[in-house]
């Protein structure tokens, strides 16, 4: 039966709210199977570890009035999506869809109430912010960048002042080694002092020269500031995981696992194209990117099975966009399916497991991958 683009479209009103509902009970249900699989041993250290980060996908500039851009040279309309994504059992515990123009920050109240207790959060630059940091801290831990121009303080040996500031850059020239582990205090100007961990390493100088080169084109070709420069030969860091549990250089590697999200991301566009869509409506782009991020939902626990099977049997874990770029290649041999025989679920059974194999990380690259956090938490 041939269906034209005119019915379709007249539909779609009626679509995205059962496509968030379908959303809602594929994160509430699907993964509930997955809790107590776990591979790594994450949970000897944490019950979880989780990844809060944020992408923000170019719209049609027809819908600017509901999804309003940055503007300038960038679109006129784009969409964030923020996501928390769980690295014990690789599925999305909750995400946001926002207009473009929202900060990252306002996330930060429904995230913290998606925590269970004693999990660790990574989360990038745009969602620090002291006060959230104190909240997570009170039942959880928290690894977190942090913003270039903050003020640090130490305990001060005069009773009278507790707290006393102290340079950033003159710690850094001061210390010796390749990496810094110090005990400061934040948020001492408005009588909120928060104590954490300051752990800066220091990067290889080809790394610290070319992130000095983006800084200057960021800055429209002119010299940046001495303290940015000193600043950016440094991978920097806070927390509240205290020294007994994790050494700073484990703390370092660890926050490097954060490269799993933005991995994810990377398929939502590169893998599921959600960001190459025709000039259409509000309705239409709400239904085509809440359709790939279904899609994406309850294609997670089959890979989530398959890079545990492989992990155990191989030692080596499965590439999450090797496996979406392979899947999507094979998409036709499930939709064609009609009647789930028993010959039909072998075959379907077969091709999983090949495009398991197919997409396994190779042995020779450094990954921080769920296998490596199991190394760095039993060495930490």
């Amino acid at each position: 039966m041939s269906i034209s683009k005119k019915a379709i479209n007249k539909r779609l009103n009626h679509c995205v709210p059962l496509l968030k509902r379908l959303i809602e009970e594929a994160m509430s249900s699907s993964y509930s199977i997955l809790v107590d699989d776990c591979h790594s041993k994450i949970t000897n250290h944490f019950t979880d570890i989780k990844l809060l980060d944020a992408t923000i996908i170019t719209l049609p500039d027809k819908v600017s009035k509901d999804y309003k851009g940055c503007g300038g040279r960038n679109s006129k309309a784009s969409m964030k999506i923020q996501t928390l994504y769980s690295m014990g059992t690789h599925s999305i515990k909750h995400f946001d869809i926002t207009q473009g123009v929202t900060h990252d920050t306002n996330a930060l109240p429904e995230v913290i109430n998606q925590l269970g207790e004693n999990e660790l959060l990574l989360s990038d630059l745009g969602y620090f912010d002291i006060n959230s940091l104190r909240k997570i801290g009170e039942q959880n831990f928290f690894i977190s960048r942090i913003k270039s121009n903050l003020l640090i303080f130490e305990e001060a040996d005069d009773v009278e002042n507790f707290y006393k500031e102290i340079d950033m850059t003159k710690l850094l020239k001061k210390n010796k080694t390749d990496i810094l582990d110090k005990e400061i205090y934040i948020g001492c100007k408005d009588n909120n002092a928060l104590r954490v961990r300051l752990i800066a390493t220091k990067l290889p100088c080809d790394i610290a020269s070319k992130r000095i080169q983006k800084a200057i084109k960021q800055n429209g070709g002119k010299e940046i500031s001495a303290k940015k420069r000193t600043l950016l030969h440094y991978n920097i860091v806070i927390t509240n995981v205290k020294s007994d549990k994790l050494e700073a250089r484990t703390i370092s590697e660890l926050y490097r696992v954060r490269w799993q999200i933005e991995l994810l991301f990377k398929v939502l566009k590169s893998n599921l194209a959600i960001d190459k869509m025709n000039n259409a409506n509000t309705e239409y782009t709400e239904a085509f990117i809440y359709g790939r991020i279904l899609g994406l939902l309850l294609t997670l626990p089959v890979y989530h099975e398959l890079d545990v099977l492989y992990t155990k049997a191989e030692g080596r874990g499965v590439s999450i966009q090797r496996f979406y770029k392979l899947l999507v290649q094979e998409i036709n041999s499930f939709i064609a399916l009609t009647k789930m025989t028993y010959k039909e679920l072998k075959n379907l059974n077969n091709t999983l497991l090949q495009i398991g194999k197919l997409a396994l990380y190779e042995k020779r690259k450094r990954k921080v991958t769920a296998v490596n956090v199991e190394e760095l938490l039993n060495t930490g």
